[in-house]
């Protein structure tokens, strides 16, 4: 005779599915899949699971650029979700510190994605 689960152990196997019922969903971390649970993760924890190096930040990849994701926020993880990690900036990135634009320093535009800015050298904007 098997034992009898309690209310509490099927909730949390139904939590852990997303809204198809699926106990696992694909993400897509550094163009590469990986299989985890749907729903909330810490991000340090999902990084660990996709083995993403933890001194990298790991990035949202969304239709209005990438979103970078603080290692101790919760976010909800879905279907086809696309992630991608880089280093982290120093304090003089930021800043332009390092590189100050110059005065000849050429406009950037957005690429025809729109995730990623160029630089033009027609001096158009």
């Amino acid at each position: 005779m098997e034992p009898m689960m309690s209310n509490e152990t099927e909730k949390e196997k139904d939590r852990d599915k997303d809204a198809g019922g699926r106990a696992t969903v694909t993400i897509v971390v550094d163009d590469v899949k990986h299989e985890v649970r749907p729903g909330k993760w810490i991000v340090r924890e999902l990084k660990e699971k996709t083995g993403v190096d933890p001194a990298k930040v790991l990035a949202e990849i969304t239709p209005q650029g990438l979103e970078d994701l603080e290692d101790d926020a919760k976010i909800g993880v879905h279907e086809k979700q696309r992630f991608m990690s880089h280093a982290r900036s120093g304090a003089a990135s930021r800043t332009g510190a390092r590189n100050p634009p110059t005065k000849n320093s050429a406009p950037s535009a957005p690429c025809a994605a729109g995730r990623y800015r160029i630089r033009r050298t027609d001096g158009a904007k």
